[in-house]
Formats: C-alpha cells, structure tokens, sequence
C-alpha cells in the first residue's frame, strides 16, 4: 500500500536540500557511504517520532545542517512529507476530525527552530501554523503509521573469525 508520495528534507544534518519524489509502494536505497541515505532515514524517523534514532530525542543542534551551523541567518530544519492514502487506508473510530481536517491526499511538514524545542506543524503550505487541537490530530494520524528505521551497525571481525577472508591481502 503506497501512502507517502513525496519527502523534502530541508537543513538536516548532511541534507542541506533535498527532494525525493515518485516514491512507490516499495522504494530501495542505493548509494556510497556517507551519501546521506541513513540521513535520509533519520529525517522520517524525526519526523513521525520525534527522535532520529530509537530513545535518541531531536537535538536542534546535532540533528542541523552541520555547514551552516554559525551563519547569523535565521536556523529550522523542516522535513515535509506529501501523503497519498489509497482507499483502504482506514481511520480509525474517533479520528473522523483528523480525517476531515487531512482528507486523502495532503503535504505535512514539521519545523524545528533553534529557540523551540517543540516542531512547529503545517498542512499543505499553510501559513500560520497549526493549532495545538489541529497538531493533536496530526500527531494521532502519524501514531496509525508504523515507520521503523534499523541502523545498519558493522563489526569488524576479529582476527581468526574471518577478517582474513575478507581482507585476503593481509593488508590493514
């Protein structure tokens, strides 16, 4: 089932700017190290959880982009999320007022700024921000979704444990 179309990520951590569009029902990524895919991850998991790893909350000064950390401008990170529910997508009894406040297909994006440590909420663009009754309701549609993001954690082997299979050269 295919329910997020579209993310930006703006000012978070490595990801100055970026955009990933034409999302499917199963997307993949591929790239080097230190491309900025687990970035990428943490953005969504801040995003609907409000932390970037599991227990580890959203720190405005680690989680901003670390080259502009010292400019004078004004400093947010925001990461927008466009959602397209397919019609088996159900809200569950007594969410009927996020439903109608939602629909099936509409932009979230949460803002953090340096002097707040609570996200800020828009829907589709809107300027102001959401109310506190209108977050609520947001905050209940994202607790339907189930993301979870598994960092990819490697060991070296021990020598004798087959490091030297891996690195046949002897070469350290």
């Amino acid at each position: 089932m295919k329910l997020i179309t579209k993310v930006v990520i703006d000012h978070f951590r490595s990801i100055r700017d970026q955009q990933i569009g034409e999302l499917g029902h199963f997307t993949a990524l591929a790239g080097l190290n230190n491309s900025g895919k687990s970035n990428l991850l943490r953005a969504l998991h801040a995003f609907f959880y409000n932390q970037t790893d599991v227990s580890v909350p959203f720190d405005f000064s680690n989680d901003y982009f670390c080259h502009e950390i010292k400019t004078k401008k004004a400093k947010r990170v925001s990461i927008s999320v466009k959602f397209e529910l397919p019609s088996t997508f159900k809200f569950r009894k007594g969410l009927e007022a996020a439903e109608q406040l939602l629909g099936r297909s509409f932009t979230l994006k949460k803002q953090w700024n340096r002097n707040s440590p609570v996200p800020s909420y828009f829907l589709n663009g809107s300027s102001p921000q959401l109310d506190h009754v209108q977050q609520g309701l947001v905050e209940q549609f994202l607790s339907l979704i189930t993301f979870r993001y598994i960092p990819n954690r490697v060991r070296r082997l021990p020598i004798g444990q087959g490091a030297d299979k891996i690195n046949p050269s002897g070469i350290r």
